[in-house]
């Protein structure tokens, strides 16, 4: 859920593609290069910690660091 940002529908779209493609990458690149194995697949919720971001953040950069953000929660999630 994203609170407090207004984008439109074009930079949703660029929010949207930078989050898969970044989320993509990292988990890619976990544990050396071996994609992260994912208990079950699918979470039906996960927090993650809050985005800061300035004024005028471009959306693709915004989508980055929501990436990075979720990656973190998933790793600190197989590790408990």
């Amino acid at each position: 859920m994203l609170d407090g940002v207004a984008l439109s529908h074009a930079e949703q779209k660029q929010m949207a593609q930078a989050l898969q493609t970044e989320l993509g990458r990292l988990l890619g690149d976990a544990f050396g290069g071996a994609a992260v194995q994912l208990q079950g697949g699918a979470m039906p919720r996960l927090l993650a910690a809050p985005v800061s971001f300035g004024a005028g953040v471009a959306a693709a950069e915004l989508g980055r660091q929501i990436a990075h953000s979720v990656h973190q929660s998933l790793i600190a999630d197989q590790k408990s």
